[in-house]
């Protein structure tokens, strides 16, 4: 990660803010935390467990707000 920041960063100026799990099969509670501590303000996931998915669908309620868990637990 910090490797592809530096090249990012070095070759085209830019300092990502955002990052993006596709097509993982689970997300730990420490993603979001590992992120954060990265300086990363986004994290966007691609995919959901599928009864959470069809409800939030069902609700329309399809974006939810996934805090990193805190660094003093």
């Amino acid at each position: 990660m910090m490797q592809g920041h530096a090249f990012l960063k070095k070759e085209f100026g830019l300092v990502p803010r955002a990052a993006w799990l596709l097509d993982s099969f689970g997300h730990s509670a420490g993603n979001a935390r590992l992120y954060a501590d990265m300086g990363l303000e986004g994290l966007f996931v691609g995919r959901l467990d599928k009864r959470d998915n069809q409800k939030r669908y069902e609700d329309k309620k399809l974006n939810y707000l996934w805090r990193p868990f805190s660094k003093h637990f």
